[in-house]
């Protein structure tokens, strides 16, 4: 069964690696690296296909943070369930300041390992 994984980075380095990270875990995904890509990408999914289940989401992109990206999605579509994984290079403790995120969702602070990518696939798709 295919689980639908959008990876969102403006790093071209961190969505090859976490591409291939979830290649080796047979996993299927597509990639957007800005914002307002990402939320083409999954208004297209969830309007056109079946939508994606899964978005790993920087949360510092160029044009809009990640925060912004899933309230906005949010707001057009009040039914949307995805799981996100927030990804950064800072501490959760300082990424929770600034957006007052709640911990609903996942974070992962960049570099992460393919075993903590693994956990939460495990996790989330069990």
């Amino acid at each position: 069964m295919e689980n639908p994984i959008l990876i969102a980075d403006d790093d071209p380095v961190v969505r090859e690696i976490l591409g291939a990270i979830l290649e080796s875990l047979g996993q299927t995904f597509d990639s957007a690296s800005s914002g307002q890509e990402t939320k083409e990408k999954v208004t297209n999914r969830l309007v056109n296909e079946a939508p994606y289940l899964l978005l790993f989401l920087d949360i510092q992109m160029g044009d809009m943070t990640g925060i912004q990206v899933i309230q906005q999605l949010k707001n057009t579509f009040p039914d949307f369930v995805a799981k996100v994984v927030f990804l950064s290079a800072h501490a959760k403790q300082d990424v929770d300041k600034i957006h007052g995120q709640a911990d609903e969702d996942y974070y992962l602070e960049k570099p992460f390992t393919s075993e903590q990518i693994a956990e939460i696939i495990d996790e989330i798709f069990q």
